[in-house]
């Protein structure tokens, strides 16, 4: 019998000009090497748009929602056994990048380093490249 987990994410959705805003997941996992949404878990108490909002701050941007676009589901095995039922809720964003940021002073930390992105033409996401999420997100 297979063991069964079960994540729920959040995920957002931002097109322009034939590109839509992915990531690459290089961490291990299910889909390790592949592109995805920008987006992932739930704090405990936390709202579906904090938690989006949330997320895409690691990017160095400012999200707005804009609309709830579905929620989809898929069974992904994984290792031996193991079988992750992916539960993603996804919303269509607006983005607003940061602009020219002040200079630290010589005193203080400075912040995080953005976490990295790249605008993918849509026609370059395919099933060996990308997650089923983002697959399915394309075909919409």
């Amino acid at each position: 019998m297979a063991d069964w987990k079960q994540q729920l994410g959040v995920y957002g959705v931002y097109i322009e000009n034939g590109k839509i805003f992915s990531i690459l997941q290089k961490d291990e996992g299910p889909f390790q090497n592949k592109y995805d949404l920008p987006g992932g878990s739930l704090l405990e108490n936390e709202m579906l748009a904090d938690a989006l909002k949330r997320h895409m701050h690691r990017f160095d941007t400012e999200a707005e929602l804009i609309a709830q676009l579905g929620s989809y589901d898929f069974l992904i095995g994984y290792e031996k056994a193991q079988i992750i039922h992916h539960i993603a809720l996804v919303f269509q964003l607006k983005l607003y990048f940061a602009r020219e940021k002040e200079i630290p002073l010589i005193f203080e930390t400075p912040s995080e380093k953005p976490a990295e992105f790249v605008m993918l033409p849509l026609e370059k996401i395919t099933n060996t490249n990308a997650t089923p999420l983002l697959n399915l997100i394309k075909t919409l």
